[in-house]
């Protein structure tokens, strides 16, 4: 077994612990539940401090003069009647045609944000993030491209991991950003165990604990990762109230994602090959069979993907 194949085995197990929550990259990012205060300065500083209740998820002051708040995803949904198209990595997102769907909202995740088009302001962007791994590795991508109409989804250690690093860009755009949690890595708190997250299921939360995958709509509860940014990007665009998604470069074929040639200068790991048959296509499957029921279309237009056509459709 390799090195890294052993660490990566430690960590995983070590995220069953408690101590989850204290990895390298939030050490100096404490999270209070529950309480409300204000971090001074234009800074974070020690503390990250998040307001919740019922209705909404989170609730983040950055500024005492300003009040810079992140908007949580209860607040923008408004039941859109629009479709969505949703951008991924893989290399045929390049052949995606905007003529053909121009009255269509933007996703962009992670790297495909370089594929970003000029659409008319009745167009909603949105870029979805949850790994910090890719902040660290392309921190350029957010000095070269408009982000001005984007509207950021991001998981709290990506937003934390851009905040850290390039601190005058969100500041600058605050305004702009929605953060979440993820049910999998909760941010300073310890895993739910599989008999906790049983307990949980209800018509917004499905758990099938014996393949270790599940969906939620409650933000409130966070967002499974399926382990691909996809995933939880489905259940908040169900959650923001689109009825027809069409994907764009989902291909699942490759580690090699379209954008690193050009603006990495080390690319991000991927564990695609790992994960794929254990949790990314058991989660596809699963939010699929959902979607089917509840009348909400999703399109795959990669002919080449791994994902199979009877989970989700080619055209």
């Amino acid at each position: 077994m390799a090195i890294s194949d052993r660490i990566h085995k430690l960590l995983f197990r070590f995220k069953g612990k408690a101590l989850w929550h204290m990895r390298h990259y939030s050490r100096d990012f404490k999270v209070i539940w529950g309480k409300d205060s204000i971090s001074e300065n234009h800074k974070l500083e020690s503390k990250f401090d998040f307001k919740s209740d019922i209705q909404s998820f989170d609730s983040v002051f950055l500024n005492a003069d300003r009040k810079y708040k992140l908007r949580n995803i209860c607040e923008q949904k408004d039941l859109r009647t629009k479709n969505i198209v949703i951008l991924a990595s893989g290399p045929s997102a390049k052949k995606f045609d905007l003529s053909k769907f121009s009255n269509h909202d933007l996703a962009y995740v992670n790297g495909a944000i370089t594929l970003k088009l000029d659409v008319s302001k009745d167009i909603k962007e949105y870029h979805f993030v949850s790994d910090p791994n890719f902040i660290q590795k392309n921190l350029e991508i957010f000095k070269v491209i408009n982000f001005q109409n984007v509207k950021f989804i991001y998981s709290v250690r990506a937003f934390y991991e851009l905040y850290k690093l390039y601190p005058d860009f969100v500041i600058k755009l605050i305004e702009n950003f929605q953060i979440f949690d993820q049910i999998n890595e909760p941010f300073g708190k310890p895993r739910k165990s599989a008999s906790d997250l049983d307990k949980l299921n209800s018509n917004l939360f499905h758990y099938v604990s014996e393949k270790g995958v599940g969906y939620s709509f409650d933000p409130n509860l966070g967002f499974f990762d399926g382990r691909t940014i996809i995933f939880p990007s489905l259940q908040i665009l169900k959650i923001l109230g689109y009825k027809c998604i069409d994907l764009f470069g989902v291909d699942m074929t490759a580690p090699q994602r379209f954008y690193e040639n050009n603006l990495t200068l080390s690319k991000a790991p991927s564990y695609l090959d790992r994960d794929f048959e254990t949790k990314i296509l058991p989660s596809l499957d699963l939010i699929s069979s959902y979607f089917k029921t509840n009348e909400i279309q999703v399109f795959n237009h990669s002919q080449l993907s791994r994902i199979p056509d009877n989970v989700i459709k080619k055209v």
